[in-house]
């Protein structure tokens, strides 16, 4: 079952689940985690593709999440993980998303480009500082996310970079993003949606003006 399904019962997670003990000042705990596979996936189509990170924070260890009935978070909530260092381009990513910008960063290293690649781990909140950090520091920046390109991570990532950290800017911020349009069946059509592993070369190489435009890398 895809997270698609929790949209029949979004009334009930949104409202009822998320703002009991609000509502309750307290008095009222609804000890609950909504957990499901997110995003695109092999050949199932439009109505079980879409992706509801944007919606909702995710972390990348969500089963220390399930030890008790209220949530224990055994980590610090927030802090992304730097995977890769690197001083040319930060590029920043989440989910299933965080392997295909290590093997870009591979790729782009054999190239001759240092990528730093930050594991967001948790989105709501999002550490701003650890990413304007980075940028400050390569000067450079690429978002990868699977969902959609308007009003996503992305955006808001891009927006941060530019009130904090503009004026460190040797480029213009690359999204990557997944096509805006409903998920394809056909899994050659789904590879085309769904951002890849060239993309993120091709962009961060952008980013360092190392490549052709982007109508021409199309």
């Amino acid at each position: 079952m895809t997270f698609n399904f929790s949209m029949q019962a979004i009334d009930h997670i949104i409202n009822s689940a998320a703002k009991s003990n609000y509502m309750s000042a307290g008095q009222m705990s609804v000890p609950i985690v909504f957990r499901g596979p997110n995003g695109a996936a092999a050949g199932v189509g439009a109505q079980h593709s879409h992706c509801y990170a944007s919606c909702c924070y995710m972390v990348r260890h969500s089963l220390f999440l399930l030890k008790y009935s209220t949530p224990v978070f055994v980590f610090q909530l927030g802090k992304p993980r730097l995977r890769e260092k690197g001083k040319d381009v930060t590029i920043t990513a989440f989910s299933k998303m965080v392997g295909y910008a290590l093997k870009a960063a591979e790729i782009l290293a054999k190239e001759g480009i240092s990528a730093e690649v930050i594991n967001l781990r948790s989105i709501r909140p999002l550490d701003r500082d650890t990413i304007n950090a980075s940028v400050r520091k390569t000067n450079r920046l690429v978002t990868v996310e699977e969902g959609f390109p308007q009003h996503g991570v992305g955006a808001e990532i891009c927006a941060s970079v530019v009130e904090e950290s503009f004026g460190y800017l040797d480029a213009p911020v690359e999204r990557i993003a997944g096509a805006d349009v409903p998920m394809p069946y056909a899994a050659n059509l789904e590879r085309l949606a769904v951002p890849q592993v060239e993309d993120i070369v091709r962009a961060a190489k952008r980013a360092c003006y190392r490549s052709v435009p982007m109508a021409a890398a199309a």
